[in-house]
């Protein structure tokens, strides 16, 4: 078992907002003062069975960097292979109470590490919401628009480009 699948145990209170809308907004800017709590039910199992979140990180390297550890994008705001945003290490260390810093980005071991964390987070979240299990595609469209990046039209060409590499 890796450390994807051994350790989850905070979740958001219910009155925690969730990211703006483009999901570029850190969800500690909205939330208005209130902060994750660590809940008695550990999360540790994977999103879904059904998937495989090595091989989903493995498509959104090819789509975001090509597979290039030290690529940056969106003029200096994404990093790494995974063109990880800041917003996005903030709300990883928010919840898992990790101290990521944004350059952590460029280690491929550490992007992996704050992409799966923030993915199991926002999809864990996304089975609560709507009583169903996440999907690849609802977990890419996250990874692209944030934690309701599922909702978003913006998001279904950035899930075809990742759906024909998985």
């Amino acid at each position: 078992m890796n450390n994807f699948d051994s350790t989850v145990s905070l979740i958001l209170s219910e009155n925690w907002r969730s990211m703006a809308a483009a999901g570029l907004i850190g969800a500690a800017s909205l939330a208005g003062g209130n902060t994750a709590r660590a809940d008695n039910t550990a999360i540790t199992q994977p999103v879904k069975a059904s998937v495989n979140m090595d091989t989903l990180l493995n498509a959104l390297e090819i789509v975001e960097s090509n597979g290039k550890k030290n690529a940056i994008g969106d003029n200096g705001k994404a990093k790494g292979i995974l063109q990880i945003w800041d917003v996005v290490v903030q709300d990883v260390n928010r919840v898992y109470k990790t101290t990521y810093v944004h350059d952590d980005a460029f280690d491929p071991v550490k992007a992996r590490d704050i992409a799966k964390k923030y993915l199991t987070f926002w999809g864990k979240r996304y089975n609560v919401n709507t009583g169903e299990e996440p999907t690849y595609e609802v977990l890419a469209r996250i990874w692209n628009g944030g934690p309701k990046g599922y909702r978003k039209d913006a998001t279904i060409k950035y899930w075809n480009k990742v759906k024909s590499y998985l």
